[in-house]
């Protein structure tokens, strides 16, 4: 196929100075995006604000003669954090505060893919893991190569305006990319139910093989009572 480019087009990439961000941006300047770099430079724990790891793209890219500025502007301030204070709550849960994040940005994806679809607005989540500074301390001696490189395809293809992905989760690592979803088996219906009889009906309730996926766009909320509805009036 014809190669795919971004000449015209702007591309904001956020925690773009290092490790994943990085090649994100490095990849769509070099296809003719321009780019602004946007990263706080801050400490693996978030602290501190420092414009050098943003700067040092910055100049990548225009020495491979393409375009970008950075920036350190930050999309919220202290004041404006809410969720700090459920971070703090959740710390002792060690990776509570995290993975609640992640499950927060699918749920903020797909409302945003559905709101905006009437807009040609798409919106996708990217699942990726490459060997970053997070990875610091910790052996990896057994992994296969894991570079940030081997994700940046799979963002700036979600990126381009050729892509008619729209409420989807796309998984990239290590050279392996996929699609992930929510899935349903196909469950049980009885007119009521008992606490003894959802015990029982654990095996059934359980069995994958009839596996319902009621993708978020275009209708995914309304497939899903609309298959237990039809279940019911059975």
């Amino acid at each position: 196929m014809a190669e795919l480019r971004f000449d015209g087009r702007v591309a904001v990439v956020t925690g773009a100075g290092r490790g994943l961000g990085r090649s994100y941006a490095l990849l769509l300047a070099s296809r003719g995006a321009k780019v602004v770099v946007n990263d706080l430079g801050t400490s693996r724990r978030g602290e501190g604000v420092d414009a050098a790891p943003a700067q040092q793209v910055v100049d990548e890219i225009r020495a491979a003669g393409g375009e970008a500025v950075y920036s350190i502007a930050s999309v919220a301030t202290e004041e404006d954090r809410p969720g700090k204070f459920y971070c703090r709550a959740l710390r002792r849960a060690k990776r509570g505060c995290h993975c609640a994040g992640k499950a927060a940005l699918v749920g903020l994806s797909n409302a945003l893919a559905l709101e905006g679809a009437d807009f040609g607005i798409r919106c996708n989540c990217i699942v990726p893991a490459a060997e970053t500074r997070l990875f610091e301390g910790r052996d990896t001696a057994a992994f296969p190569p894991m570079k940030p490189d081997l994700v940046a395809p799979a963002v700036a293809w979600l990126a381009h305006e050729s892509c008619e992905a729209t409420g989807e989760l796309l998984v990239a690592l290590a050279g392996r990319m996929a699609k992930a979803y929510v899935a349903e088996t196909a469950g049980v219906f009885q007119p009521s139910w008992s606490i003894e009889q959802v015990a029982e009906q654990q095996r059934a309730l359980a069995d994958r093989s009839d596996q319902q996926v009621f993708s978020p766009v275009p209708s995914g909320f309304y497939d899903h009572l609309g298959f237990s509805f039809r279940m019911a009036r059975t």
